[in-house]
């Protein structure tokens, strides 16, 4: 007796549709992916044996390159509603320079920024939340970020302006000490 064989049945499958979702995906990631934003100056931190973590958005830092302007810098997340009514959180950048010159206006200029802030959400945030958002901005942190070479007497004008705007709490950053080994030192 002959057994017969089953026939083969070509299947073709379109891979266009998968590949439209693909290119999708990749572009929804792309469009929606928040990078940190670029530094203004590269700033070389002098060294501490203490680290503290720093967030990347909702705070004022304070830049301070070794021989140019001071760098005001405010980062913050905003709700912004879309024309379909999706809410969605955005971020925005605000910089401000000053001269060295003019350390004693760094304090200053940081309060207007806040001042703007505050009334920015006043005029387009409604509810609730809306005095949460003020108290935030009010809380925002001051971190400085100064180069190991630039002069005190740059840096004491900068700390007093704060210190006169009612700014007296801020951070220093610096980078970590790298550790140093135990043992004879070979001379």
């Amino acid at each position: 007796m002959i057994i017969k064989g089953k026939r083969r049945v070509n299947i073709k499958l379109d891979m266009t549709p998968m590949v439209d979702i693909a290119f999708l995906l990749l572009i929804f990631y792309m469009a929606t992916t928040q990078f940190k934003p670029p530094e203004k100056r590269d700033v070389n931190l002098p060294e501490s044996a203490a680290m503290a973590e720093q967030p990347d958005q909702n705070m004022f830092t304070i830049t301070v390159p070794e021989n140019d302007s001071i760098f005001i810098d405010f980062v913050t997340s905003r709700k912004m509603a879309a024309e379909d009514g999706i809410v969605s959180d955005a971020i925005f950048r605000k910089v401000i320079s000053v001269s060295q010159k003019q350390a004693d206006l760094v304090g200053r200029a940081v309060q207007q920024m806040r001042v703007d802030e505050v009334n920015y959400v006043k005029s387009n945030y409604t509810g609730r939340d809306t005095e949460a958002i003020i108290e935030n901005i009010w809380n925002t942190p001051i971190v400085i970020k100064s180069d190991r070479k630039v002069e005190y007497g740059i840096m004491e004008a900068l700390m007093y302006s704060l210190r006169d705007a009612n700014l007296a709490t801020f951070k220093i950053l610096t980078e970590l000490e790298p550790e140093i080994k135990e043992g004879i030192l070979d001379g």
